[in-house]
């Protein structure tokens, strides 16, 4: 079997449906940027320091700070200085942030179950398990 042969076809699948925005745009929302960070801080009990989002990000700490700046103004997040600490700023959800962010969680649920359902529950099992174990693998070969 030629692996490199395989490789490139399964990547050149994966940008061509990246970059036509079918099947992996709200996922990439989800992931990464604004949505990411609503997310980030829906899993840290609403509060995180900059840099902990940028480490869980791993991203710059200038992008999230734009990022941040932008949530700020449609009133998602808010910013204040560490009482204890005043050279540290705590961002914390809103709850208008919250409700985007579960918004964006449901609906790529409601994606992913779908295309799940047309796929049939022994595939989706087994796409599920050979997803996990790429993952898995390309975490080791880093």
């Amino acid at each position: 079997m030629d692996f490199f042969q395989l490789a490139t076809e399964h990547i050149s699948l994966v940008v061509t449906h990246y970059r036509n925005g079918l099947i992996l745009d709200r996922f990439n929302r989800f992931a990464k940027g604004e949505i990411f960070i609503l997310n980030f801080l829906c899993q840290c009990d609403g509060t995180a320091l900059p840099s902990e989002i940028s480490d869980g990000l791993g991203s710059s700490t200038a992008r999230i700070a734009t990022a941040l700046g932008a949530l700020e103004k449609k009133g998602l997040i808010t910013r204040e200085m560490n009482k204890s600490d005043r050279r540290k700023i705590i961002v914390s959800i809103t709850e208008s942030g919250k409700e985007v962010a579960k918004g964006e969680r449901e609906q790529l649920v409601k994606r992913g179950a779908q295309i799940f359902e047309a796929m049939g529950e022994k595939d989706a099992k087994e796409f599920t398990r050979l997803t996990k174990q790429y993952l898995d693998l390309a975490k080791q070969l880093e």
